[in-house]
């Protein structure tokens, strides 16, 4: 009977351990996906779907700036309390909400120790706030993941080739475990890194030259290529799922957003292109241009924004791809971001904010010649600009 009882205990223990695990992990996704606090990735989130779960007041003042010493190319992001970006310097900085700093470090390569010339690794993608951790790529092809309370590098791994697009997550829902998918630029090959090990789970054939970054949907990964393609692979063992060709200057530079089966990016020809792998067809295209439009793309329930080298902002209906407004900006603009009933866009060096309804101007600002795209949260707007300040923009007093 006593036997019987402690089986009975071990199966309850463990059922508990795995509801608690069970729990952290939602808690964690949670964190990346949903929080209101949080921009833990280029565009977002996992879809690239560049919708911001929060609303922005009607007109934006700076909060505060706050100088890195180096120019800030690649978009922030924001995670468990602080911003994350990288410098052009090569420095990685975290930077509390109030505007002070908590970390700043730079990453050597070969690390300290080795007899070899010690380099400052430069960055060249945005960096991905996952699971207590930050992920970043660097231009001598390597993936790097530090803790975020510290910024103490705890694994790197060699991808190939210099990375430029943002590393996106897989969560926990397989036998791999939570995983981070990359692309290594010059051959377009994907490779899928187990988050807390640092170990590749798998990697896919190389398709072609890739510029973008890759949207994670239910059981796929997509990208897009120089080879006008959009490539669609399982996120569980990489293996091909489906390819879709594009017809005329139909290579893809920017990045692919996810909502469920259905994808959406621009081409070089100045197509707008919604595609649904379930059926391995294109549902439709527009040529909202003639100009590039390489932006990734921002979804809501009924509509796409994207932005492209005429220097303008498009709407469009997303069910079937006709423009309901577009709006001229100054400079070529980059990702948009919808936030409630306004739209959040950089482009040369001003900050826009437009009415989702029509595409109205309600409010810009130009804090420099050149800024990074917006990560938006609990009603703010951060950007980095190419004269090394992080700046957070809110509610006036």
């Amino acid at each position: 009977m006593r036997q019987l009882d402690i089986r009975s205990f071990a199966v309850t223990l463990s059922f508990c351990i795995f509801a608690v695990q069970a729990v952290m992990a939602a808690a964690a996704a949670d964190e990346n996906l949903n929080h209101t606090s949080s921009w833990p990735i280029y565009h977002g989130d996992s879809g690239l779907r560049g919708r911001a779960n929060c609303s922005l007041p009607s007109k934006l003042s700076v909060l505060w700036r706050y100088k890195v010493g180096a120019s800030i190319s690649m978009a922030p992001v924001v995670g468990g309390g602080t911003i994350i970006l990288t410098a052009d310097n090569g420095e990685l900085h975290s930077v509390k909400t109030s505007g002070e700093k908590a970390w700043a470090v730079a990453i050597q390569n070969p690390p300290a120790g080795t007899n070899v010339n010690k380099q400052v690794e430069q960055f060249s993608s945005p960096p991905l706030f996952c699971n207590g951790k930050v992920i970043v790529g660097s231009d001598a092809g390597y993936l790097y993941a530090v803790l975020h309370d510290t910024g103490k590098t705890i694994w790197k791994f060699h991808v190939g080739e210099n990375v430029v697009s943002t590393a996106n997550w897989i969560e926990r829902n397989d036998s791999k475990g939570a995983g981070v998918v990359v692309i290594s630029q010059a051959e377009g090959g994907l490779v899928r890194v187990d988050l807390e090990k640092g170990t590749k789970v798998w990697t896919t054939e190389p398709v072609a030259r890739s510029d973008g970054s890759p949207g994670v949907g239910k059981d796929f990964v997509v990208f897009g290529s120089c080879d006008a393609a959009l490539h669609f692979f399982s996120s569980a063992d990489g293996s091909i799922k489906k390819r879709i060709n594009l017809e005329g200057d139909g290579q893809i530079a920017g990045g692919v957003a996810v909502d469920g089966n259905l994808v959406f990016a621009g081409t070089r020809g100045g197509l707008a292109v919604c595609a649904d792998v379930s059926k391995s067809a294109i549902v439709w295209t527009n040529q909202i241009s003639n100009s590039e439009t390489f932006a990734t793309p921002a979804l809501t329930d009924d509509r796409l924004i994207t932005g492209a080298n005429d220097g303008r902002i498009y709407c469009l209906d997303r069910n079937g791809g006709k423009i309901i407004w577009k709006t001229k900006v100054r400079g070529d603009p980059l990702s948009p971001v919808v936030a409630g009933d306004k739209v959040v866009v950089s482009s040369g060096g001003t900050l826009y904010m437009l009415s989702l309804k029509d595409g109205a101007e309600l409010w810009s600002d130009k804090p420099s010649d050149t800024i990074t795209s917006p990560a938006v949260f609990d009603e703010k707007v951060v950007v980095g600009t190419d004269d090394g300040f992080l700046i957070m923009y809110g509610a006036g007093k």
